[in-house]
C-alpha cells in the first residue's frame, strides 16, 4: 500500500488531535501501512502545552505525546496531506470552508469526539479509547490511489 497522509484536527491542537494523530500511527504501524502523521487546531493554543491528562492517557497504552506541542491548521498542510481528518464532523465544514481545495480529502473520523479539555483522567480515557476505535476504522479504510 502507498504511503498515506493524515493531518488530524481538532479545536486547540493540545488534546484530541495529538492524541487521535498518534493514536493512527500506532494502529497503521501495527497493520503494516507506513503512513505520516501530523496535526493542528482551527483555534490553535499555540505556545500552551499539550493537556497534562492527555499525555498521561496515551503514556497509559504504550503511547508518547510529551514532544508534542499545539499548531495551527495552515494551507501547507492542508496541501501536505491525503486524508485530512476533522475529530468532530462539523470541523469538517469549517475545515472546507477556510480551504476549499481540502474538499476532497476529508474523512470524518467519527460524528464527535467528546471534547476532554479540563476534564479528568477518567474522561481522558474515555476519549482515548474513542479515538482508538475510530482509528482502527478509518485505518481500514481504502485508499484511492
Amino acid at each position: 500500500m502507498n504511503d498515506r497522509r493524515f493531518l488530524v484536527v481538532c479545536c486547540g491542537n493540545t488534546c484530541r488531535s495529538p492524541m487521535a494523530g498518534e493514536i493512527i500511527r500506532h494502529v497503521a504501524e501495527r497493520a503494516g501501512q507506513k503512513v505520516e502523521v501530523r496535526t493542528a487546531g482551527l483555534w490553535p493554543q499555540e505556545h500552551s502545552p499539550l493537556a497534562t491528562n492527555a499525555v498521561t492517557a496515551m503514556r497509559e497504552i504504550g503511547l508518547d505525546i510529551s514532544d508534542d506541542y499545539p499548531k495551527g491548521l495552515t494551507p501547507a498542510l492542508i496541501e501536505w496531506a491525503d486524508v485530512i481528518v476533522p475529530v468532530e464532523e462539523h470541523y469538517g465544514d469549517e475545515i472546507v470552508d477556510r480551504f476549499q481545495e481540502a474538499s476532497e480529502k476529508v474523512r470524518t473520523l467519527t460524528s464527535s469526539i467528546p471534547d476532554p479539555y479540563c476534564k479528568d483522567l477518567r474522561t481522558y480515557r474515555e476519549c482515548r479509547d474513542l479515538l482508538l476505535q475510530a482509528a482502527r476504522r478509518l485505518v481500514e479504510e481504502p485508499h484511492p490511489g
